[in-house]
């Protein structure tokens, strides 16, 4: 696909349609994690994330209490990680 501007002409068994030209471009998406929690209702969770898996290197995220089956954290700052490792440590 080449961005900038082009053509648009449409067309299917109604007939064909042009129309002004279009810009086109592409749309920075990032992925973001989440972590799935199947914990019972009112429990209480420390969700840790790392860059790695070594075991010293664990940074808290959030602290959070479970209020639905299945509870969904998602991390809204991870769009920027290259890799991230979770871990939801019950309280």
């Amino acid at each position: 696909m080449l961005l900038g501007t082009h053509d648009l002409l449409i067309v299917n068994p109604a007939g064909t349609n042009g129309c002004a030209p279009v810009s086109l471009a592409f749309q920075d998406l990032k992925m973001l994690a989440c972590v799935y929690l199947t914990g019972g209702i009112g429990t209480h969770y420390r969700i840790d994330a790392a860059p790695y898996l070594a075991p010293t290197n664990w940074t808290t995220v959030t602290n959070l209490t479970v209020t639905t089956q299945p509870f969904i954290y998602v991390d809204y700052t991870s769009g920027t990680n290259r890799m991230q490792f979770y871990r939801a440590v019950p309280q």
